[in-house]
């Protein structure tokens, strides 16, 4: 078979021109396929609480991520651990939800709603001392930014002061905090009424895939701690 024929032949053969024009059509196809999974590999994937219904208990449970154009990322599990060991916590903490005890009353914590689910921080007082919860979140693959918004962070100092400190120098964006930078000890400034959300960033020039809040009551008088735990953005 001859590729020498032009445009004008009416013969079957198949001409350099049409050659050419058949590689040039593949080639991209190839391409494309190999270069899909570098997409879902790198960038930022957000972990949509609302990926669970409300209730769903958390600890150990591997959340997916997806990147704003749908790709899916890395998977984010939780995990809890509090202190002292005889130290109490609600049936709603560490639970994907909207809202728990606090002086014994049960309430929406404040910027949360059945729309915007969380993880729920709720633990009881314990028989003595200042309970502690610290909740490590665990990412399937290396990144190098962590945030999210924390809701109904407070203190109401005849009965509580919450307290934070982080496994990673972070910076807080909100009002009535007492320092914004570092890794703690971080609190509320003043009390409030209706707690505004506190942005929480990480960002580390060496990848990790594990990041730990700890949330401390140093006022204690026998109360609830409770804290909401907004989506969470991790980048690589």
């Amino acid at each position: 078979m001859s590729l020498d024929r032009g445009e004008g032949d009416g013969g079957r053969g198949l001409s350099r021109r049409q050659f050419a024009a058949g590689i040039a059509w593949t080639t991209p196809a190839v391409l494309v396929v190999a270069s899909a999974p570098a997409l879902a590999a790198s960038g930022c994937f957000v972990l949509d609480w609302n990926q669970k219904a409300n209730g769903t208990a958390a600890a150990g449970v591997a959340f997916t991520t997806q990147s704003a154009g749908g790709a899916a990322g890395p998977t984010i599990t939780p995990t809890r651990t509090i202190s002292p060991a005889n130290a109490n916590n609600t049936t709603y903490d560490m639970k994907v939800g909207y809202q728990g005890r606090e002086l014994n009353t049960l309430a929406t914590i404040s910027g949360m709603s059945t729309s915007n689910l969380g993880l729920v921080l709720n633990t009881a007082y314990g028989p003595s001392g200042s309970p502690t919860e610290a909740v490590t979140f665990t990412v399937s693959a290396p990144v190098t930014s962590i945030s999210f918004q924390l809701y109904g962070w407070n203190r109401l100092s005849t009965y509580f002061i919450e307290t934070l400190t982080f496994s990673r120098s972070v910076t807080l964006t909100g009002t009535n905090l007492n320092a914004t930078t570092g890794t703690g000890t971080f609190n509320r400034t003043v009390d409030e009424a209706t707690p505004t959300s506190v942005t929480v960033t990480a960002t580390s020039a060496t990848a990790f895939t594990t990041f730990s809040m700890t949330l401390t009551d140093t006022n204690f008088t026998g109360q609830d701690m409770r804290l909401g735990i907004g989506d969470l953005t991790v980048c690589s």
